[in-house]
């Protein structure tokens, strides 16, 4: 008997880890995208990466996450992060340990093949008992495939508070090609190319020769990557931090972008329009071409549009009766709203805002690297135990295992 891959859903969230796993079609010519938005976990060993991602083109992996065995840092990672003075000095500019509510604000695959998921991060700059101080930190992924699911362009939206110019957002991808001038490589038989749209600060090329995060530099800003790769970073000034970049993932097909009013507008493979409004769940408007679009808010909406010049007006007015969230949909060629229904999910059920359970928060000594949670219940048990022996030898922290939130 052979396996219904046919009639398979092609993306799937695991509960546990708020990680969803995307594919295109059901073979090894399949765009493959993984991604992740969790939460600390107390009983994982995970790196301080909510909104870190994978991407594949076939057997191509050309976005890849290098992180090494036991990293504190968030750059060895492709999930973004925020400069956040409340954390201790060695762990910036890098996530933290303690968050709670980190999640998924949607997510969803539409019946025509886009993926658009939201990560809430902003939880992450929590210290132990103290909230975090990043009033707002949120990274938003609309994968839009063409060429029969072979090919696709990734748009990645990344915006945050930080509250201060001097408070910086980092955005960073790694591929294993070698990235030129232009942001492009090629691997195996497939191209990457890696273009800001906008304004996205400073940006620079990491080639670190470290292979591991404990040669003595900072926990929080190390770079060090387990395997060769080559890191795209962006640094972006407060206090309202923004960057928007689409990758290309391609057999050669050219692709171009363009910031427009509320949005960013891809053409190439398969034209889209992903806009959003200033603040959430507000009416706006804005002029696109026609084809896919994709609209960032988090509650139902009004769709109209009407033709202006080559393309659409598009207004979108909170409330209404789109309501599967994110709205994606066509426009015609007369303009007309046609919606892209979302797709079955084997887990959860597509479009659904996931419930964030709040968690004990984790505790310990950070200074010290123990394991939130454990560093005194730990002590305790060691006293218990020499006592107990009755041994008369010293304990020596030097001589101590090293211990690691999450990560080890």
């Amino acid at each position: 008997m052979q396996v219904p891959r046919a009639t398979w859903p092609t993306w799937y969230e695991t509960a546990g880890n708020s990680t969803i796993y995307a594919r295109t079609r059901w073979d090894d010519q399949a765009i493959w995208l993984v991604m992740q938005c969790s939460r600390a976990l107390e009983t994982d060993h995970r790196h301080p990466d909510a909104g870190t991602f994978v991407l594949s083109r076939g057997k191509d992996d050309v976005v890849v996450d290098p992180s090494p065995y036991g990293s504190q840092s968030t750059l060895t990672s492709n999930a973004p992060t925020v400069t956040s003075p409340l954390l201790p000095a060695d762990y910036i500019p890098s996530q933290a340990f303690w968050g709670t509510q980190t999640g998924w604000d949607f997510r969803v695959q539409t019946k025509s093949g886009v993926i658009a998921a939201r990560c809430d991060y902003s939880d992450q700059f929590k210290m132990q008992e103290k909230k975090s101080d990043v009033p707002d930190a949120i990274r938003d992924f609309v994968l839009v495939p063409f060429g029969d699911g072979k090919d696709a362009t990734l748009i990645v939206i990344d915006r945050a508070t930080t509250t201060s110019a001097d408070r910086k957002l980092y955005v960073t991808f790694h591929t294993p090609g070698a990235l030129d001038a232009h942001h492009a490589a090629s691997v195996g038989g497939s191209k990457l190319e890696i273009i800001p749209v906008g304004p996205v600060g400073a940006t620079s090329l990491v080639r670190p020769s470290e292979k591991d995060c404990f040669k003595g530099q900072p926990r929080g800003s190390c770079d060090a990557m387990r395997f060769p790769a080559t890191g795209y970073r962006a640094v972006i000034d407060g206090p309202r931090a923004q960057a928007i970049h689409v990758l290309s993932v391609t057999g050669g097909t050219p692709v171009t972008a363009a910031a427009i009013e509320h949005g960013v507008s891809v053409t190439g493979g398969r034209d889209v329009t992903v806009a959003w409004p200033d603040k959430p769940n507000r009416d706006f408007t804005y002029v696109a071409a026609k084809g896919t679009q994709v609209i960032l808010d988090e509650k139902s909406v009004a769709i109209t549009a009407t033709p202006s010049g080559p393309g659409c007006a598009v207004t979108v007015a909170a409330g209404g009766p789109m309501t599967e969230v994110p709205a994606v949909f066509a426009l015609d060629a007369t303009c007309a709203v046609v919606a892209d229904v979302a797709a079955p999910a084997a887990e959860p059920a597509p479009g659904t805002k996931p419930t964030r359970i709040a968690h004990p928060a984790r505790s310990g000594c950070c200074g010290a690297e123990a394991a939130p949670g454990t560093s005194f219940a730990m002590a305790g048990l060691v006293v218990l135990v020499v006592r107990r022996r009755r041994r008369r030898v010293a304990i020596s922290p030097a001589v101590m295992p090293r211990s690691q939130p999450i990560a080890r």
